[in-house]
């Protein structure tokens, strides 16, 4: 007996084949994200950190991915970014550790133009870091910075009551001093920060921790000659040099085939809304179709053919 739960059913499930089905012949099936990853013949994937680092959960998803493909024999860091938000950085650096650890894969930094700051920092999560010899690297430190507008609000004659819980809430305001306890606040937040940036960079880099951390890591940018000399870079070269690193690490890839992570089209990174939609419209055709079941107390059927 075929009840109106199954019919239901079968109806959303024809309607998301038929939009499935659609997008196939529109093309967009092929552009889905790491559509490359089928090819047998892609070994090394490769993940961008590129301009500003304020946001790790794309690259987070490209590594992730990359790392449990069985395919992919190792993993190029493609860096050009002057760094950004410590914490994205601190978490690229740490989650390729912990994949590493999961998924045992060499990881290749490859620094063509700058890896400064926090990308400097995510590009020691690296086993070798290979940079153009003009290329910056460094820049080893952290910043804080508190914008003040007091005098120009002043001039206006514009005021602002604040009204806290606490002598520190109101810090970062743009219209109040900062006093000297919030500044000893936040130079201990930067100091922390600091700290953790220092020890994480040491561990990778043991060439460093040779040297006084006042010689490579007071905000002071390197290119990449003098980086090799610090031991900031292993080293120089370009993408001919990445790709022989590759084969020493692995020793098992004659051929290196770069792969990359597919652009997510604008449509199917909007599909699971897309899905709701027909669902929620299916529901509510069967609903009114019930209703007029119920109320009649009897469905007829025509077919026309």
């Amino acid at each position: 007996m075929i009840t109106m739960k199954y019919i239901r059913h079968a109806s959303l499930a024809l309607t998301i084949s038929l939009l499935a089905s659609s997008l196939a012949t529109a093309g967009i099936s092929a552009a889905l994200p790491f559509a490359n990853l089928l090819k047998s013949t892609q070994k090394v994937g490769v993940v961008t950190i590129e301009g500003l680092m304020t946001k790790s959960g794309k690259t987070v998803e490209e590594l992730q991915t990359f790392f449990k493909n069985q395919s992919i024999k190792a993993i190029v860091l493609k860096i050009n970014s002057g760094g950004g938000a410590p914490g994205t950085a601190q978490a690229i650096y740490h989650v390729i550790h912990e994949l590493k650890k999961t998924y045992p894969k060499p990881v290749v930094a490859w620094v063509e133009n700058m890896a400064a700051s926090g990308a400097y920092y995510a590009a020691c999560s690296a086993d070798v870091i290979i940079a153009s010899p003009s290329a910056i690297v460094g820049s080893i430190g952290v910043i804080g910075q508190v914008w003040q507008l007091k005098n120009i609000f002043k001039r206006f004659d514009i005021e602002q009551e604040i009204i806290t819980s606490g002598d520190y809430k109101a810090f970062g305001s743009p219209l109040n001093a900062i006093t000297d306890e919030q500044k000893a606040m936040y130079q201990d937040v930067c100091n922390s920060t600091y700290q953790r940036f220092i020890s994480d960079v040491q561990q990778s880099r043991p060439k460093l921790a040779e040297r006084s951390v006042e010689e490579w890591a007071n905000g002071r940018i390197f290119d990449a000659d003098r980086g090799i000399k610090l031991g900031l870079v292993d080293l120089l070269g370009s993408q001919i040099t990445v790709e022989q690193a590759i084969k020493d690490l692995t020793q098992d890839i004659r051929d290196i085939t770069f792969a990359y992570p597919s652009p997510t089209p604008f449509f199917m990174s909007h599909l699971d809304k897309q899905k709701l939609m027909f669902s929620t419209m299916v529901d509510s055709m069967w609903d009114r179709l019930e209703q007029k079941i119920e109320h009649s107390g009897n469905l007829r059927i025509k077919l026309i053919g």
